[in-house]
C-alpha cells in the first residue's frame, strides 16, 4: 500500500541521515543539541511571552487553482519537468548524490508519479500544497511546523523560540529600523510559518532577509544584474534578493524536481517578469537579455559563458555534493561570475555511499589567482539561531570577487 511504502522510505531516509552524522563525527553533538531544545521549552509553560503576538500557521491542503494564468503556467512546467527528467539521463554527472537521491524518492515521489501516470491534476497538486507536505522536502521546515502545531511542547517551542526570540534577534540585527514588513514573503505553495502581529513570516524569513538584502546591494548598481543560483530550494532567498532590484535576471540551476518548484514559487512572485522554462528557447548569453527568470535543470550550466553572471549564490547544497560533482560546478561558476557567494559545512562532511566525503567550504577550488576572498564568516542563523551559541552547528559564508 502507498502508505506504508511512504513510511519505509522514511524511515529508511532517517537512518541513512543518522548514519551520515555519524560518519561525519556530528551524531552525539546533534542529539544533545535536540535534547536542549526541550530543557529550554519548559519555562514557556509558567510564562508565555509570545502569547498573543505569534500565531502558528499550519494550514490544510488547498485546492488547486483553475485561474487560467496559473494552469497556463502549471501546464508549462509540468512539459518542462517531464522533458528535464528525459534528458536527466543523458548528463550522469549532473546526478543527484546518494543523500538527495533518497530524498527525492521519499519526498518528491508524487511529481515521478504525475510524470508516470501523465497525471496533470496530481501535478498540480503537488506544486499548489509542497509547503505543507507531510514529508521532509529538504528545502523547508515545514515538517517541524506541522508537527509541532500539534501539541502545546512543540507549539510553545515554534511560538518562542523559532518566531519570536529570531524575531528579537533580527531587530536587534537592524536596531530596529526595518519595518516587520520586510520579513513578509508570499505563501505560494500554501506555505507554513506564523502570523506575528497578524503578518506573515516564515521561520527562514529572518535570515534569508538579511543575506538577500546584503546580496542585492552588491548589484545594485549594475545597468541589468544577473543572479545565478545553484540549489536554491523553491527560491525564498531569490526572492528576498530580487525584490529591491528593478531591473534583473536571475538564472536558477537545480534538480529537475526542485528547480520545477522554484519556478512556480517565483514566477508566481513575480508575475510581471518574463519567465523561460527548459525547452522553450535555446539558452545563451542572449536569454539574460530576453527574459528576466530563467529555470535551467544543473547540467545546463555548461551553456554559461565567461563573465556572463554578476553574482553567483550557493546556499547549502554543494556541502550535500560529492566531491567530483562540486569541482564541476564550480568550473562553469568561477569561469562565468564577478562576486561568488557560498554558504555551507566547513567543519563537518556528509558521507555518501561508496566511502565517499562531501568536500568543507575551506576546500574548495576557488583559483586565487582570480579571485580575492572578501569575507569568511560563520552564519549567524546557524550558530546563535536557537539563542544560544552552538559551536556544533559549522556554516560559514564565503564571499568572494574577481579580480
Amino acid at each position: 500500500m502507498p502508505i506504508f511504502r511512504d513510511i519505509y522510505k522514511s524511515i529508511k531516509l532517517i537512518i541513512n541521515m543518522m548514519k551520515s552524522a555519524k560518519k561525519a563525527g556530528r551524531l552525539k553533538k546533534a542529539i544533545f543539541s535536540r535534547v536542549l531544545n526541550y530543557v529550554r521549552v519548559l519555562p514557556y509553560f509558567i510564562y508565555n511571552p509570545a502569547f498573543k503576538k505569534v500565531r502558528i500557521h499550519a494550514p490544510k491542503p488547498s485546492i488547486p487553482s483553475k485561474d487560467q494564468n496559473e494552469i497556463d503556467l502549471v501546464k508549462r512546467l509540468f512539459k518542462a519537468y517531464k522533458l528535464m527528467k528525459e534528458d536527466e539521463i543523458l548528463h550522469p554527472k549532473y546526478h543527484p548524490s546518494s543523500l538527495w537521491k533518497l530524498q527525492l524518492d521519499n519526498s518528491f515521489s508524487e511529481l515521478k508519479e504525475s510524470k508516470d501516470l501523465d497525471n496533470f491534476e496530481l501535478f498540480h497538486y503537488f506544486l499548489s500544497n509542497f509547503g505543507i507536505s507531510d514529508k521532509y522536502l529538504g528545502i523547508e521546515n515545514q515538517v517541524l511546523i506541522k508537527r509541532g502545531n500539534k501539541n502545546i511542547f512543540g507549539k510553545l517551542y515554534l511560538q518562542n523560540i523559532v518566531f519570536y526570540k529570531t524575531l528579537k534577534l533580527w531587530k536587534w540585527f537592524y536596531n530596529d529600523r526595518k519595518s516587520l514588513d520586510r520579513l513578509i514573503y508570499p505563501t505560494y505553495g500554501n506555505q507554513c510559518g506564523a502570523y506575528i502581529f497578524g503578518k506573515f513570516v516564515g521561520a527562514g524569513s529572518f535570515f534569508n532577509e538579511i543575506y538577500g538584502s546584503t546580496l542585492s546591494k552588491l548589484i545594485e548598481d549594475c545597468d541589468r544584474p544577473v543572479v545565478g543560483e545553484i540549489g536554491g530550494g523553491y527560491g525564498k532567498l531569490a526572492y528576498f534578493t530580487l525584490r529591491d532590484l528593478k531591473n534583473s535576471c536571475y538564472v536558477g540551476f537545480d534538480l529537475p524536481e526542485i528547480v520545477t518548484l522554484q519556478a512556480y514559487y517565483l514566477s508566481k512572485c513575480f508575475p510581471s517578469k518574463a519567465n523561460l522554462l527548459y525547452g522553450e528557447s535555446d539558452f545563451n548569453r542572449q536569454t539574460f537579455k530576453n527574459f528576466d527568470l530563467v529555470f535551467m535543470p544543473s547540467f545546463e550550466i555548461e551553456k554559461l559563458e565567461k563573465e556572463s553572471i554578476d553574482l553567483f549564490i550557493n546556499k547549502n547544497s554543494f556541502g550535500e555534493m560529492e566531491e567530483e560533482t562540486v569541482l564541476n560546478y564550480l568550473s562553469f561558476v568561477c569561469n562565468s561570475t564577478n562576486y561568488l557567494f557560498h554558504l555551507n559545512h566547513d567543519n563537518y562532511r556528509n558521507s555518501f555511499d561508496g566511502n565517499k566525503y562531501s568536500l568543507l567550504g575551506s576546500e574548495y577550488p576557488i583559483p586565487s589567482k582570480d579571485f580575492k576572498l572578501l569575507v569568511r564568516y560563520p552564519d549567524l542563523g546557524h550558530l546563535i539561531g536557537r539563542h544560544f551559541i552552538d559551536l556544533y552547528q559549522d556554516i560559514f559564508f564565503y564571499l568572494y570577487k574577481k579580480k
